[in-house]
Parts: structure tokens; sequence; C-alpha cells
């Protein structure tokens, strides 16, 4: 307890309180912030998804065929958006292809009843849907890397030469 002038006593922790109070209720002219500008430096590949993968490596590199999870991870972007038509071509494929895995995401229930009649393990099809998320990390990683190409394209096109 804190006394206060005029023999009031007051609880040590009421002065932060109308502190917080106050901010709380305080308003601001301040600008919107600005957008952010572009990031500097653009992922070179896939890998740095790696991490964020749900399906256990081996059996989503069994399950995409040997080899290929890793070629899909190390391939260059810019290898990939070439043969992919362009930046603008990849975006739009790519964000396509995103569109369809997280539309199986949403039907997973038929598709497991359908894999299930079909004579597919309870384990096949887990691995399946989980290597459908880990499609989406990886073509969601990829357009994001390709957006930030464009961006980086787009800032480097606006700023006048000097």
């Amino acid at each position: 307890m804190v006394k206060a002038s005029a023999g009031l006593v007051r609880p040590a922790w009421l002065a932060p309180l109308c502190l917080l109070l106050l901010a709380a209720c305080t308003t601001t002219d301040e600008a919107p912030a600005p957008t952010p500008a572009p990031p500097q430096e653009c992922p070179e590949d896939l890998a740095y998804l790696q991490p964020s993968l749900v399906t256990p490596y081996d059996k989503l590199d069994s399950f995409m065929g040997p080899g290929v999870l890793e070629s899909t991870l190390h391939k260059p972007i810019d290898e990939s958006v070439e043969h992919g038509g362009g930046i603008d071509r990849s975006i739009q494929s790519v964000s396509e292809q995103v569109q369809e895995l997280k539309n199986e995401l949403t039907n997973a229930d038929q598709i497991r009843a359908d894999d299930k009649k079909a004579g597919q393990s309870d384990e096949w099809i887990d691995t399946y849907l989980s290597a459908v998320k880990d499609g989406v990390t990886l073509n969601q990683g990829f357009l994001d890397a390709v957006t930030c190409r464009k961006a980086r394209l787009e800032q480097t096109e606006s700023v006048p030469a000097s």
C-alpha cells in the first residue's frame, strides 16, 4: 500500500493500472504504416522449407520417387521459373496448383473413403494426405519466392537511374 496525500491509502498497483488504461484510451493521428518494401533477398531454392514438411522425409521421398524430393528442394527457383514460362506464367500455374491441393485437403474425408474402397491401406492414405499438405507447403513456398522476385523486379524498374 502507498500512502497518498490527505491520508488516503491506495494499492501500489493502482498507478500503473491507471497509466495502462490511459494509454489504451489515447488516440493518435499517425498515418498508417507504409507498405513494407520487398525483401532484399529471395530464396534461391526450396530447401528452407524442409523443416516445415509434415511427412517424414524418407516416406515423402519414397512416395514422390527416389531423389525427386531432393531435386525439388534444391532446384534453383530461377531455373524453374524459366522452365515454367516466366514469372507471370509460373505465378498463375502454381497458384492453380496450390488451390487444387487445398481442395483435395478440403475433401480429405471423401478421398479417404474412395481410397479405402480402392483397397489402399490407412498408412498409404495418411501418407498421401500428408504429402498433399507438403505439396501445398512446397508450392506455396515456390509461389512466395516467385512473387518476391517479381516485387524486386518491379521495385528496380520503378527506381529512376541516377
